[in-house]
């Protein structure tokens, strides 16, 4: 039988983890528009298909995976369930940045707001990265620490 100070640790633990998922999954997300913004920047004159959104939407979406999942990485797990762990995350970070995005474009903006329309849309599709990601790679820890295997 577990004892109650063993739950403890492990909910202080996925607590932490979470709250330090979140937190590198928006700056990975931040991070990957900064990647999509300098292949933009480099790679526009000659391929100008890479401006398209779905790009904008990945790499936003993949930074925020690789941010969120940092928190939840176990080295001592096998790699193949890393790697399928990890692209189900990468699935869910797209599909949180495309949710982003798409709620991004719905809003309006005030008259007195200055600063630039994309404002709006770059905050949403980071945050709903972040979220996507973030909230699969929780689902996966607690799943990881029900099952006994730790976190």
């Amino acid at each position: 039988m577990i004892s109650p100070s063993e739950v403890l640790f492990q909910l202080i633990g996925m607590i932490g983890r979470s709250i330090v998922g979140g937190m590198f999954g928006l700056a990975g997300g931040g991070l990957g528009y900064v990647v999509y913004f300098a292949l933009v920047f480099l790679l526009a004159e000659d391929l100008p298909w890479i401006q398209d959104p779905w790009h904008y939407i990945f790499w936003i979406g993949a930074g925020a995976a690789l941010g969120g999942s940092l928190a939840w990485v176990s080295l001592q797990t096998r790699y193949l369930f890393l790697l399928i762990a990890f692209l189900a995350v990468l699935v869910a970070g797209v599909g949180g940045a495309w949710g982003g995005y798409e709620y991004g474009k719905g809003l309006e903006i005030s008259g007195s707001y200055t600063a630039r329309y994309t404002t709006l849309i770059i905050s949403a599709t980071i945050f709903g990265a972040a979220v996507g990601a973030s909230g699969l790679t929780f689902t996966l820890g607690v799943v990881r620490g029900l099952r006994g295997q730790g976190t």
